[in-house]
């Protein structure tokens, strides 16, 4: 079925990236260029991202998720602008 290979493609993707980065064989300065060529190469994604834990990428910089997504034909590289740490869903006097 064509939306199992779509998810799988995603999850693989995604999986692949982990790993390299895990193993040290993806540095924090080649994740960029890692998302964009994941996009390039596979033009039915259409975006990629990693997110960090708070301090994790730098001890200066408490987040950071370097992410690309394709829109309007072209692809581009984009800030994440929510607290992605903290859960999405939370009810009153969580906050």
């Amino acid at each position: 079925m064509e939306i199992d290979r779509e998810v799988r493609l995603a999850k693989d993707t995604a999986l692949a990236i982990s790993n390299d980065l895990t193993a040290g064989r993806l540095n924090d300065a080649e994740v960029l260029n890692r998302l964009k060529a994941e996009l390039e190469k596979n033009p039915q994604l259409l975006d990629v991202g990693v997110a960090y834990e708070p301090f994790a990428y730098d001890p200066n910089v408490r987040l950071y998720a370097p992410y690309y997504a394709r829109l309007k034909n072209e692809l581009q590289s984009l800030d994440v602008t929510y607290y992605y740490s903290r859960p999405i869903y939370m009810s009153r006097g969580q906050e």
